[in-house]
């Protein structure tokens, strides 16, 4: 899976980013703002409620479509929110789909490993946290796996392949965006 099979996708230590998210959301509360992540509702979030729920006291609120997926997970990940109706009190955080709702008085962040490209006008943070292997991560899967022949799907395939063959010596291929048909 190449989502991020390129060399300039290097991301910073994940912890280092929840650490700054949490900075982010805390000084964001103190300043009477609430804070919004707005993140993909499966995975993501629930990666970002955890986050909040061991690193601060702040009250956290999840958008139905997040609640709905949350709901599977919410004893086994220990997930403490509660769904968002009306506007959430101070002191608190929402955890939203990647439309969030419009709060007022709050500032909304994205984390994502796209954070390392890309600015979103509507976000005034951006965090680069992934669920997905940077570059160096799935050089090391394919190196410690021993694979002889690697096919790279989704995402930067072609760079990757390349990248295997010439450097690594890894027969690979890329697979076509539709790969689902072969």
């Amino acid at each position: 899976e190449s989502t991020y099979g390129h060399p300039m996708f290097r991301f910073p230590s994940p912890s280092k980013v929840r650490a700054q998210m949490v900075k982010w959301a805390i000084e964001t509360s103190l300043e009477g703002r609430i804070p919004v992540f707005s993140v993909y509702p499966v995975g993501k979030a629930q990666e970002v409620i955890a986050t909040i729920n061991k690193l601060t006291d702040l009250r956290v609120y999840a958008t139905n479509n997040v609640a709905e997926v949350s709901e599977a997970c919410k004893d086994i990940a220990n997930l403490t929110y509660e769904v968002l109706r009306g506007h959430p009190e101070e002191g608190s955080i929402v955890v939203s789909g990647m439309r969030p709702p419009k709060i007022e008085k709050s500032s909304i962040a994205v984390a994502t490993g796209w954070a390392l490209l890309m600015r979103w006008g509507w976000a005034s943070r951006a965090f680069p946290l992934s669920c997905h292997a940077d570059f160096p991560g799935l050089i090391e899967v394919v190196a410690s796996s021993g694979a002889e022949t690697v096919f790279t799907i989704s995402g930067y395939v072609n760079e990757l392949a390349e990248y295997l063959r010439r450097r690594i010596g890894v027969r690979s291929f890329p697979v076509p965006w539709d790969w689902t048909r072969i």
